[in-house]
């Protein structure tokens, strides 16, 4: 029994010499870090922004539609040449939006980065529906989705 008590009596001391010595030690330096804001562009980078971003979207219009319109003058979707096709329109989605998204820089107006992820998702969005084979509704409908998300970057793109 004289040991646990001679055992927590060296603890507690010890307790003691290590809280003097915390209080003998100078405070810690506070330091603060500011979030820095948003980079200001100039006018002539925002131009330039929008003008790169927008023509990125006129680029990749025809790859795209060429492979649509393949895609879909294949009525059987289950054949060996619908199967190629939309190979080749999953292909070249990833490629053109990769490409537009890399096109579209922070310094783009914001109506214009909305409108190219806008465009970016319907785009991902009509090939999801082509390649689970939807129904010809819903992928009509994803296609609508598509030319209006396209119409508004064309839009924007005017401003």
């Amino acid at each position: 029994m004289w040991g646990i008590l001679a055992v927590a009596a060296i603890f507690a001391i010890a307790a003691i010499v290590l809280t003097a010595v915390k209080w003998m030690m100078p405070p810690r330096e506070v330091t603060t870090t500011v979030t820095a804001g948003p980079p200001a562009y100039t006018s002539d980078q925002i131009a330039a922004a929008k003008k790169q971003a927008c023509d990125a979207s006129m680029r990749i219009d025809d790859p795209i539609t060429d492979a649509d319109r393949a895609l879909v003058a294949i009525p059987d979707r289950s054949s060996p040449e619908a199967q190629a096709a939309l190979a080749n329109f999953q292909n070249v989605i990833m490629v053109e939006t990769e490409y537009l998204k890399t096109q579209t820089t922070p310094a783009a107006p914001e109506a214009v980065r909305n409108a190219v992820k806008g465009y970016v998702d319907a785009l991902l969005s009509q090939a999801d529906a082509e390649t689970r084979l939807l129904a010809d509704g819903e992928v009509n409908i994803r296609a609508r989705a598509t030319r209006a998300a396209g119409s508004t970057l064309g839009k924007v793109c005017k401003e």
